[in-house]
């Protein structure tokens, strides 16, 4: 009843009175009293969820970085690499200091980043391809990104003729407008899928230190493939602090270049982890995937995956698996060791995570085309979303993604992730 209800709130406001926490949600459900011809007595046929939210607890939020009182950094600039030691794991000389941050002045990027234990969070240049750790802006396209007038008109002519498409899907736009293409078809069309993905170019760096933390602000451009033609202006500052812990943050602005697409993909940073960091833990939407027109029907929680029971095997594989929602994310090695990721208080991200590429999800035409993976034996995809598109489907021939899930072009977005960013 509601009474009981109440009351369970009062004796848990009073239980955790001095505690740390962050939230609560508080979970109603209702289920059948009795057998039914269409159910059973138990079945859960309501469900609804609210955030409690109880005064005078401390946050467990890290807004501010370690105090300088623990080990101080050691910077070593290079002509194409940045690196930072702590000063307790130096040899005879700082040149001698083994680094736990490795960032490439090329793109801007991390290269290479540790625990303070010496595990390598990053999986090698040897099992992916670099950088692997930087900005995302692609998707492996799904069924409803593909649904466009291009796709009705291909089917109108014969196979031999086909590869006319891309001149006649063209010449439909300028007469009829562009407004009925697909969204996969802009994103090709502008270098931004899977198969053709946007370069990283770092214009340039600087390097500050203040109260014991190292700040590394790299301004990048991110081009077309296989051109100067610039998409999008990023700013991405790394603000470090004794102990390990990183604060990203991060300033996109797309150009006039791409004003025209009615909708990016997404807006974050993927990460390519070490194989053995496969135990994920999250706080946001779960258990079953979820987007951010899609998500009704999940509950806040905190949950624990791994990237092969957070997959969905689609027929006709795509993006898959998000998490919606999130306020903390964290992916661990069997022994507890790894990186989490935090959203500054109030905020959240979309999580995802994957053994398979988004490449390879954007090229397999049926799930026997992807390799068979294990947790553990494969370096594990993670995508950090600030933004997402919505998946829609309403109908799946025609661009439907309501406005309020658009990742719009037309204006510019601000976002970080604070401590612990590593260990």
């Amino acid at each position: 009843s509601l009474d009981s209800a109440l009351s369970g709130i009062s004796r848990l406001e009073r239980s955790v009175a001095g505690t740390k926490q962050l939230k609560y949600w508080l979970n109603i459900r209702g289920t059948l009293r009795s057998n039914e011809t269409w159910a059973n007595a138990g079945h859960l046929i309501v469900t609804n969820q609210f955030c409690v939210k109880i005064t005078g607890l401390e946050s467990l939020r890290m807004e501010e970085g370690p105090t300088a009182t623990e080990s101080s950094l050691l910077v070593n600039e290079h002509e194409t690499l940045i690196q930072i030691a702590l000063d307790g794991e130096k040899g005879e000389s700082d040149e001698d200091c083994t680094p736990f941050l490795t960032i490439c002045k090329v793109t801007g990027t991390i290269k290479a980043l540790r625990t303070k234990d010496g595990t390598e969070v990053l999986a090698s240049p040897q099992e992916v391809e670099p950088p692997a750790f930087s900005p995302n802006y692609t998707r492996a396209s799904t069924d409803n990104d593909r649904g466009g007038i291009e796709l009705l008109l291909g089917f109108l002519l014969p196979e031999h003729f086909r590869f006319l498409n891309p001149v006649i899907f063209r010449v439909y736009g300028l007469f009829k407008g562009f407004s009925q293409m697909s969204y996969s078809w802009f994103w090709s069309m502008y270098g931004l899928t899977p198969d053709s993905p946007p370069e990283i170019k770092c214009n340039r760096t600087s390097i500050s230190q203040t109260h014991g933390s190292v700040t590394i602000s790299c301004f990048c451009s991110i081009v077309k493939r296989g051109t100067s033609k610039k998409l999008i202006e990023q700013k991405i500052v790394y603000e470090v602090f004794p102990g390990g812990s990183i604060r990203v943050q991060t300033l996109v602005h797309p150009t006039k270049a791409i004003r025209s697409i009615p909708s990016l993909a997404r807006i974050g940073l993927s990460m390519k982890l070490n194989s053995n960091l496969f135990n994920v833990m999250f706080c946001g939407r779960g258990k079953v995937e979820n987007y951010p027109d899609r998500k009704s029907g999940t509950e806040m929680g905190v949950w624990c995956t791994t990237p092969t029971q957070n997959e969905f095997d689609y027929i006709v594989p795509s993006e898959n698996g998000n998490k919606s929602d999130c306020s903390w994310a964290s992916f661990m090695n069997p022994k507890g060791e790894g990186v989490c990721v935090v959203a500054p208080e109030g905020k959240a991200f979309n999580m995802g995570v994957s053994l398979n590429t988004q490449l390879e999800l954007h090229r397999a035409l049926h799930t026997c085309d992807l390799e068979p993976r294990q947790d553990g034996t494969s370096p594990v995809y993670v995508s950090i979303d600030h933004e997402i598109m919505g998946v829609a489907g309403d109908v799946s021939w025609f661009p439907v993604v309501y406005p309020d899930f658009i990742v719009k072009t037309q204006k510019t977005y601000d976002y970080r992730y604070v401590p612990p960013l590593s260990t």
